[in-house]
């Protein structure tokens, strides 16, 4: 299993757009890449009052939802490397998509959103060799990443990475 996680040093920097856009490309390619979200604030909220919040909410240790062709799975108490290992289990996917993990070493290589030309967390990651991308949604012209792409181009050349190195036999 190989881990790409969307970086960033601040909230807001592009993460979610960046993720939106490359999944859609994926998928327009027939590469379905399971993406696994940290959420930082505000934990996991589900509807007030239905069934699957009343359920789990009194103690269950896992409260599973189908709906046909989409479906959700609760688990307490689980760590990241076992919602990893689960994501890949269920999936068959070689690759999986984080976003979110600021801090924890939960990937192989990283996707740095740069937030303003202030963000100095890419260099040190490209020291360490994993350093996959670099990119910017701000307006500043000048960021301080060697790597430094737009959007739709960091898009594209990521899409491409994935798709010759894990999605083969879709590409």
């Amino acid at each position: 299993m190989h881990i790409i996680a969307v970086a960033s040093g601040r909230s807001g920097s592009g993460k979610t757009l960046f993720l939106e856009k490359l999944v859609s490309r994926l998928a327009m390619e027939g590469c379905r890449v399971p993406v696994v979200k940290h959420i930082h604030h505000g934990g996991l909220t589900l509807l007030e009052g239905k069934d699957t919040e009343r359920i789990f909410k009194a103690g269950a240790g896992i409260a599973a939802a189908y709906a046909g062709d989409l479906s959700m799975i609760l688990l307490r108490g689980v760590g990241i490397e076992e919602i990893l290992r689960i994501v890949q289990e269920t999936t068959g996917s070689d690759v999986i998509l984080a976003e979110g993990f600021r801090g924890q070493a939960i990937a192989d290589e990283y996707i740095y959103i740069v937030s303003g030309p202030e963000d100095q967390g890419c260099l040190d990651l490209e020291r360490e060799g994993k350093l996959l991308l670099t990119t910017s949604l701000s307006l500043h012209k000048a960021p301080q990443c060697p790597r430094f792409k737009p959007l739709d181009e960091a898009v594209e050349e990521i899409a491409s990475i994935i798709l010759s190195r894990y999605c083969q036999r879709f590409a």
